[in-house]
C-alpha cells in the first residue's frame, strides 16, 4: 500500500496550481480532504485500489487499469465507437470524465470524432493514480485530479458543458466506501449521476457507458432501462434532466458481450440552458458564449445587484436572467433541485441552505433574496 500510494507525487497540488490557465475557474485543483483519503493505506478505499492493482496484473492487458479485460483497439473500435453515437460533442466544449481511468475513453473520442474533438477542454478525476499516470501520458493538456466519483462537491459547480462516465461499477467495496448499504445499489447509482450533474451546466449533457443489465447478484434491484427514464421524470436523485432526453444505445458487439455481457450507454440532457430549439424571433438577449467579465459588466450597465467575484459564467449568466425578470428563466428556478437553488444562492453571494430545507421553501427564499438584491441596488441609487 505504501509503494502504491508514493506513485502519487507529494508536490501534485503544487504541479496542478502552476498548470492553471490564468482566470480558468474550471481548472480543478487537487482536493487535499480526498487525497488524504485515496492515498492513505487504511482508509475505506484500500481494499477497492488493491483490487484493481492485483487484476491489473493478472489481465496481461498493457495499460487495462481498469479492468477492462480487452485491448484498446478492442475497447475503441467495439464500445466507444457506439458509444461515441450518443455522446453529442463539439469543438471547444469543457468536458470532464467521472471515473477517467487511464484516458482509454477519452483518447477513443479523439479518434473517432477529430473534428469534434478540436479545441476540447479535457478534464476528470479517478481513485486510482496509476492509472490517472497513463490518462495524463496519453491525453495531454488533460486536467485529471485524484478523487471519488461518489463525491465530486469539491469541483466547481456547473462548469462543464459535459460529463461522461464510461465505466461505472457498484462494487461492495465500492458501495460501502461511499457510506451506501450494497444492497441498495439504486441509491449509489444515483448519488453517482447526480455528482455528475453537480459539474455539469444546465443545458449541457450527461452520459454513461457500458452500464450492466444485471449487476450484481447479491442486490434485488436492477439499473434496466427504464430506470433512468422514470429517475429523471421523478428526479428523485436531483438529476435536473429533461425526461424527454433520455436517449440509449445498447451494445450489440459479441465481442464484448462474450467479455462483458449484455451492456448499454445512456445519455440525458440538464434541464435549463440553450437546447438550440428557439422560435428564433430574435428579440432575446443573447448571453450564450459570453465571457464572465464581459456578463459582469453587463450586470452593471443593466443596473443590476452586484455578481458575486467568484461566481462562474454559468452563474452570472443565471443571474442576469433573473434580474431580468425572464419568465423561460423563471421556469428554470422553478424547476430547479436544492442542490441547485444552493448553488445559486452562493453565485448570488448569499449563503448554502440548510440541510433539510424543502425544494419550495428553498425557492422560496431564493426568490426573497433575489428581491432584496434589487431593492438594495434601487435603495443605493438614490
Amino acid at each position: 500500500a505504501e509503494r502504491y500510494a508514493a506513485l502519487f507525487a507529494a508536490d501534485e497540488a503544487a504541479e496542478l496550481a502552476a498548470q492553471r490557465p490564468a482566470g480558468d475557474a474550471a481548472w480543478l485543483q487537487q482536493d487535499p480532504h480526498q487525497e488524504e483519503m485515496l492515498r492513505g493505506k487504511d482508509s475505506a478505499y484500500t481494499d477497492l485500489t488493491m483490487w484493481y492493482r492485483e487484476h491489473f496484473r493478472e489481465s496481461g492487458v498493457e495499460d487495462d487499469l481498469a479492468h477492462w479485460g480487452v485491448d484498446y483497439r478492442t475497447y475503441a473500435d467495439e464500445y466507444a465507437a457506439a458509444f461515441a453515437e450518443i455522446i453529442p460533442l463539439e469543438p471547444g466544449l469543457r468536458v470532464f470524465e467521472s471515473a477517467v481511468g487511464n484516458g482509454w475513453l477519452i483518447r477513443s473520442l479523439t479518434e473517432l470524432k477529430p473534428e469534434a474533438s478540436k479545441g476540447v477542454a479535457w478534464a476528470g478525476n479517478d481513485i486510482l493514480p496509476d492509472a490517472l499516470r497513463v490518462a495524463r501520458r496519453e491525453i495531454p493538456g488533460g486536467n485529471f485530479v485524484l478523487s471519488d466519483s461518489a463525491n465530486l462537491t469539491w469541483a466547481p459547480p456547473h462548469m462543464y458543458d459535459m460529463c461522461l462516465c464510461g465505466y461505472i461499477e457498484p462494487s461492495p467495496d465500492a458501495i460501502k466506501a461511499a457510506g451506501y448499504h450494497p444492497k441498495f445499489i439504486r441509491k449509489w447509482f444515483g448519488n453517482w449521476v447526480r455528482q455528475m450533474a453537480h459539474v455539469t451546466k444546465p443545458g449541457g449533457w450527461i452520459a454513461v457507458g457500458a452500464i450492466q443489465y444485471d449487476l450484481v447478484p447479491w442486490s434485488p434491484e436492477k439499473i434496466g432501462i427504464e430506470w433512468w427514464k422514470e429517475a429523471a421524470a421523478s428526479d428523485a436523485w436531483e438529476w435536473g434532466v429533461d425526461p424527454e432526453s433520455v436517449v440509449v444505445r445498447e451494445l450489440d458487439s459479441a465481442v464484448l458481450n462474450e467479455e462483458w455481457g449484455p451492456r448499454y450507454c445512456v445519455a440525458m440532457r440538464r434541464s435549463g440552458g440553450d437546447s438550440g430549439d428557439g422560435d428564433g424571433d430574435g428579440d432575446e438577449l443573447d448571453l450564450e458564449g459570453m465571457p464572465r467579465e464581459e456578463l459582469i459588466d453587463l450586470m452593471s450597465t443593466l443596473g443590476g445587484p452586484p455578481i458575486n467575484a467568484g461566481a462562474s459564467a454559468d452563474e452570472a449568466r443565471l443571474a442576469i436572467w433573473n434580474f431580468l425578470g425572464d419568465s423561460q428563466e423563471e421556469e428554470d428556478i422553478d424547476d430547479m433541485s436544492l442542490t441547485q437553488l444552493s448553488e445559486l444562492m452562493v453565485a448570488l453571494g448569499g449563503s448554502e441552505f440548510a440541510e433539510g430545507m424543502s425544494v419550495e421553501d428553498a425557492r422560496d427564499a431564493a426568490w426573497t433574496f433575489i428581491e432584496g438584491l434589487e431593492d438594495e441596488h434601487h435603495d443605493e441609487d438614490h
